[in-house]
């Protein structure tokens, strides 16, 4: 978890990356730190490997970034939008454990927890986070007609305390196992080892079950073809179409013994597998295609099970609308128009569904 500290080093890396090296005193005091935390910082990061320093005898502190600072604060630029999402749900679930019952969110827009590096949260951010967080299952609201949902007098839930004592606040480390901090630790911020793990554990799985049997609509190749694919991919028709799980390189023909999927999941099945044939092609970060992938491929194994457990199914769904849903609102860095405007569809298609 990012602790306050972490927020000024990151405020002030970026800081010197966007203005150059100088003077730094004045820039943490608009934070509200004084000489002794400035110099502590600034000897923090130096120790790092960050920055560079030079201290006066009059108190004013000198830094420059090295070139490991610059890539850190280069890093941290692309990641803005996201992270300040992480810090608003954060926030908005740590008022409502702290203020209880009736209250509602304009409380909360007369607060200082708006304040966040050099922009306030504005309100139409608080009303889209809100829907997220009760979509999410983390707090309740009043249902009312005409009024987003999680808006009127919100209460937190049991996940949600769950997910202020556990994950520190961060949604998305609830949701997914990760966090966007995380992605900071790599230089080019892929989770590569748990998402091999991710891919090993459904192989396994698979490879004991055969060829999977999904009733939908495919363009891929007619039966009787074999095709090499970097899977997972699905052929076939509405009542011979199969998956393939092995991300390596796949050969597949069409067998007749497959599974089907639990009655009733038909039109989820479709829908997670349209999704997880346009990933390639729609240019989203690599990031946010990884955690798209894995969410929707462990709810196409759960949904082949003969009881899928619905618990498991909504935690991939709210997995692929917290990877859609700043996408769809253009908050994520690198991700292109073609991929705002699908994140767009995909978010409204998901939204319509109910476990």
């Amino acid at each position: 978890m990012v602790t306050p500290f972490d927020e000024h080093g990151h405020a002030l890396l970026m800081h010197l990356e966007e203005h150059g090296p100088g003077e730094i005193n004045d820039v943490l005091a608009r934070r509200g730190l004084g000489d002794d935390d400035a110099f502590q910082l600034a000897e923090y990061l130096g120790e790092q490997g960050l920055v560079t320093n030079s201290f006066s005898g009059g108190g004013a502190i000198e830094s420059t970034l090295t070139g490991g600072g610059r890539q850190r604060a280069q890093r941290l630029l692309a990641s803005r939008p996201a992270r300040r999402l992480t810090e608003l749900r954060r926030r908005m679930l740590a008022w409502l454990e702290h203020h209880g019952q009736n209250i509602d969110w304009n409380n909360f827009l007369a607060s200082d927890q708006v304040q966040y590096e050099d922009a306030v949260f504005t309100e139409d951010e608080v009303t889209r986070e809100a829907e997220y967080l009760d979509e999410s299952g983390l707090i309740t609201s009043l249902p009312v007609d005409e009024a987003p949902n999680g808006t009127i007098q919100p209460q937190l839930t049991a996940r949600g305390r769950d997910c202020l004592l556990y994950h520190g606040g961060d949604v998305r480390r609830l949701l997914t196992g990760r966090s966007d901090e995380d992605s900071m630790t790599d230089d080019d911020g892929i989770n590569r080892q748990g998402i091999q793990g991710l891919f090993a554990g459904i192989q396994a799985e698979f490879d004991k079950q055969g060829p999977i049997r999904v009733p939908v609509e495919t363009g891929l190749p007619t039966l009787g073809t074999t095709v090499n694919y970097n899977g997972p991919v699905l052929q076939g028709d509405m009542t011979h179409a199969q998956i393939a799980w092995n991300a390596q390189h796949i050969t597949q023909n069409q067998q007749h013994n497959t599974s089907p999927v639990a009655p009733g999941y038909e039109e989820l099945a479709r829908l997670i597998t349209d999704l997880l044939q346009s990933l390639p092609a729609v240019g989203l970060p690599d990031q946010d295609r990884a955690d798209a992938e894995e969410a929707a491929q462990e709810a196409l194994a759960e949904i082949t099970q003969p009881e899928p457990e619905k618990s498991k199914l909504r935690k991939c769904l709210n997995v692929l609308k917290g990877v859609f849903a700043p996408l769809a609102a253009g908050y994520s860095a690198g991700a292109t128009e073609t991929a705002t405007e699908w994140s767009k569809t995909a978010l409204e298609a998901l939204s319509g569904v109910v476990v």
